[in-house]
């Protein structure tokens, strides 16, 4: 599902521009990070630093005891996979 990226009058012709995935993820949001490696998974929670829609690349903080920043890619509006650690 699309949004608007604009408000649209009446008559006016539709373009593929003129549409963008909706922000799913807020500054502050508490949701679950995913890391894969060889056999093994690992689930943590993070707090997003940033917002931002699926697909999109945002920081994140661990809310483990060393609280990392990290970055990870939006999978849906409760999860992300992390990609590199800082």
């Amino acid at each position: 599902n699309q949004v608007t990226a604009a408000t649209l009058g009446p008559g006016v012709y539709l373009a593929t521009f003129m549409f963008k995935n909706p922000i799913i993820i807020h500054r502050g949001d508490n949701i679950e990070a995913l890391m894969y490696g060889d056999n093994l998974e690992i689930k943590i929670r993070v707090i997003a630093l940033e917002e931002g829609s699926v697909h999109q690349h945002i920081k994140l903080r661990s809310t483990l005891k060393d609280q990392k920043t990290l970055e990870g890619e939006i999978i849906d509006s409760k999860t992300v996979r992390i990609s590199t650690l800082r």
